[in-house]
């Protein structure tokens, strides 16, 4: 079922927790709303649930408004972060307990709730109580209940913040799985930017109750709007920046603290030479330059730091003239055949696909 957010606003007395909200989710769509604590994604998921009433503006279903009517009239399931189960009732009475609700038949419970414990893979807990299960299967359980009563749209609130990491990774494969299999519309809330890039089929980020932008993860991660997109979709170097030449053919030449670098120019033709930047880096994109590398774009650097992670190398450089206000992240990629060593000077490049040229925001609040 497709939804929609359409110019709603939330007020709390003086205090605004959504300021604009105007979304559309495609139906059968994996979306998520992700932003730092206090950006309004928890209370636009309440607002679709029915458990909060907007300020202003309209909640659709499909084509039907229910931007007034109850959370028990939507036909919507919700899993929270903290689970919520029954502890003294077993997994299955905890999974057919909404649908003895909606007074569905024995027959129907038994049929319905047997469906989502193999979808869940929950079959062998069925006779346990919420106590004798880990918390990933707990998740499950709380997964299977909404899901049991074949709700139109599935809102999840954070739903792994409460597991470990290896938890986490599990839960994010079957999760997906099971929204592969079910093809229901769903709404994802979080902060973990790493659940959104490999899960979401379409991600929205927010930040002080308005959305920043809506894309597929690759879309966010490789062409952020903004300074504050490219810091929170993973890492990245912001360098300020002056534009010194626009080529015709899309190409910028710019002026920052690294020297002068090339870059194709994402932001259409608003751009004129004199006009001020930031020039977005990610850490993977920053290589060790060799002799069969394109001139473009090199710079040398000293590494301070290095970190070793098996797979790769996390180095913080900074100049060679000392200036301690420029510092890079790089992280590199099968590094066994480098020649990196702490204290020593070493080029690098990027290539000038991997430039990001994004808005001044010299008054950019840290907001993370």
């Amino acid at each position: 079922m497709k939804i929609a957010f359409r110019n709603i606003k939330k007020n709390y007395g003086d205090a605004i927790a959504i300021e604009e909200l105007s979304l559309e989710i495609a139906d059968g769509e994996l979306h998520f709303l992700l932003g730092p604590s206090g950006c309004g994604k928890t209370t636009a998921l309440r607002i679709l649930a029915g458990l909060e009433t907007p300020t202003a503006g309209q909640i659709f279903f499909a084509d039907r408004e229910v931007t007034h009517l109850r959370a028990v009239e939507r036909n919507v399931g919700m899993v929270f972060q903290n689970y919520a189960l029954w502890p003294h009732m077993t997994v299955y009475k905890n999974i057919a307990y909404g649908l003895k609700i909606k007074k569905r038949s024995r027959a129907y419970i038994e049929q319905r709730v047997q469906e989502v414990l193999d979808l869940t893979q929950l079959q062998k807990f069925a006779d346990r109580l919420p106590g004798q299960l880990s918390g990933g299967q707990q998740q499950r359980v709380a997964l299977a209940r909404a899901l049991a009563t074949t709700p139109n749209v599935l809102l999840l609130d954070e739903p792994l913040s409460n597991l470990d990491a290896k938890l986490r990774l599990e839960m994010r494969a079957n999760l997906s799985e099971i929204h592969r299999r079910t093809k229901i519309t769903t709404l994802y809330v979080t902060h973990d930017q790493k659940e959104a890039l490999s899960m979401g089929t379409r991600i929205t980020v927010m930040r002080a109750g308005q959305v920043c932008q809506t894309g597929s993860p690759k879309e966010l991660y490789d062409h952020p709007a903004d300074a504050f997109l490219a810091g929170f979709i993973g890492e990245t170097n912001l360098l300020p920046a002056k534009i010194t030449e626009t080529r015709t053919d899309g190409w910028l030449r710019l002026e920052c603290s690294l020297g002068q670098l090339n870059s194709r120019n994402n932001r259409g033709d608003t751009l004129t030479a004199g006009d001020k930047v930031l020039l977005s880096i990610r850490p993977e994109a920053i290589k060790v330059f060799s002799q069969s590398t394109d001139n473009q774009n090199k710079f040398t650097m000293l590494v301070d730091h290095l970190t070793y992670l098996g797979e790769s190398e996390q180095l913080s450089l900074t100049p060679m003239t000392g200036d301690s206000d420029l510092q890079l992240k790089a992280t590199l990629f099968n590094v066994s055949h480098l020649d990196i060593e702490v204290g020593k000077e070493t080029n690098f490049y990027v290539d000038p696909h991997d430039l990001q040229v994004l808005p001044d925001m010299s008054n950019l609040d840290s907001e993370t």
